[in-house]
């Protein structure tokens, strides 16, 4: 038989249907709005039923010698902004069928208290000091290379998917970005897209689960590190569910579910709109019950 006694390792190496668009380098002109060019992208690539949030603007953009894959994380991704101006697109794939949006936008949402079981390991980490050490916002200096107009374009931190009440501003100190205006008049998207990529993650939390498998990437988790409302800590509240690992060892399972988010949620602060959103949703992520974490048979 295979095990450790024979020596032997096996070593699987898996892709899902994100992995086709980065297969073939194409040169291309496309326009509509970012959205309309990614369901052309994925209808190219034989991708059936993408999941794509509707997109805001219009734009005229070349692929030039580009994969798929590479042209819309590096042109479209950080121009994308939702109907209602939101920022912070994900490109990514989940049971076989493409998905483009928000972090938001159509997610589970799932609880877990920290304090339930001794089994759940649980690490911190707050960058927002070494992200923001250039400014808290983004100015972008937008230049007509034919009229030598000069327009100024400011980030808005209310256009940025927000899952906590406090986040850490420096004001009147801006990170500023030169660019050379186009036909698209792209300036605010870019400015938004690259503001939201640089707030929207400073705070990381790393949760070691015992047989969690419900719980899935772009899935909202709602956490609760003190039981004690008199010491209730900021890295409670609701997080993004960025990446999961999933470790297999002597037959036992468990996961490590990396969360972020761009906020802290301070004690007495109002709950921002989108964590009112979030409550919509009560599904449970219960550390000690195997059944509720079983994935779903029908």
């Amino acid at each position: 038989g295979i095990g450790s006694s024979d020596g032997y390792r096996i070593k699987l190496e898996t892709a899902d249907v994100v992995f086709k668009l980065a297969r073939e380098v194409k040169t291309a002109a496309r326009s509509g709005t970012i959205g309309d060019i990614v369901k052309r992208i994925s209808d190219e690539n034989k991708l059936q039923d993408p999941l794509i949030e509707p997109t805001s603007g219009r734009f005229s953009l070349i692929q030039s010698y580009q994969t798929d894959d590479d042209f819309i994380r590096s042109r479209l991704v950080t121009r994308s902004l939702s109907k209602s101006g939101k920022s912070g697109y994900k490109l990514f794939a989940r049971d076989g069928r493409l998905r483009f949006h928000t972090r938001n936008y159509s997610s589970s949402t799932f609880s877990l208290d920290y304090f339930a079981s001794s089994s759940v390991d649980i690490t911190q980490v707050d960058s927002s000091q070494r992200r923001f050490r250039l400014g808290s916002a983004v100015k972008l200096v937008s230049i007509d290379p034919v009229t030598g107009s000069i327009r100024e374009f400011y980030s808005d931190p209310s256009s940025v998917v927000g899952y906590g009440n406090s986040f850490p501003e420096r004001s009147g100190v801006y990170n500023s970005i030169a660019y050379h205006g186009s036909g698209n008049l792209d300036g605010n998207h870019i400015t938004q897209c690259a503001y939201d990529e640089a707030r929207s993650e400073l705070y990381e939390v790393e949760v070691v689960i015992p047989n969690c498998v419900k719980v899935r990437c772009g899935d909202a988790v709602l956490l609760t590190v003190s039981q004690s409302e008199s010491k209730r800590t900021a890295w409670s509240g609701y997080y993004y569910v960025a990446q999961i690992v999933h470790l297999i060892n002597n037959g036992k399972l468990s996961s490590a579910l990396t969360l972020r988010r761009g906020e802290q949620s301070v004690p007495g602060s109002s709950v921002s709109s989108a964590n009112r959103a979030q409550q919509n949703s009560g599904a449970v992520l219960d550390p000690l019950s195997v059944s509720n974490l079983a994935p779903n048979r029908d």
